[in-house]
């Protein structure tokens, strides 16, 4: 019988954020973002892919093309094909902590490289 440490896989580990994904669905990847304190992500669009994160712990901002929007635990936010995104941990001692859902599997990207 697999655990639920089984079927994550390591993205990133690094003093910015650790990042997990579950591929165990057929179209579907989940992942889980713990995003460290004074740090944000890279940033990024998918220019034909659709986007849930679901906010689990912690505050910080959502940026959505060019919008900003405070986060709190409960918060979801959708972000459609093409359109920037990026989050923000600005707490000083809290960290931040997020799931997200999209189809298909992610983009190869070194997440351990800055940009």
């Amino acid at each position: 019988m697999k655990t639920a440490g089984d079927i994550w896989v390591d993205i990133c580990d690094n003093n910015i954020y650790t990042i997990k994904d579950n591929y165990t669905l057929d179209t579907l990847t989940t992942s889980i973002t713990i995003l460290y304190p004074d740090h944000q992500t890279r940033g990024h669009a998918h220019s034909n892919q659709e986007e849930v994160y679901i906010f689990h712990s912690g505050s910080g901002i959502m940026v959505i093309d060019n919008e900003m929007y405070p986060t709190k635990p409960g918060d979801v936010f959708s972000v459609r094909p093409g359109i920037f995104h990026r989050v923000v941990n600005d707490s000083h001692d809290e960290r931040l902590e997020f799931y997200c859902v999209f189809i298909g599997n992610r983009a190869n990207k070194d997440y351990n490289e800055p940009g």
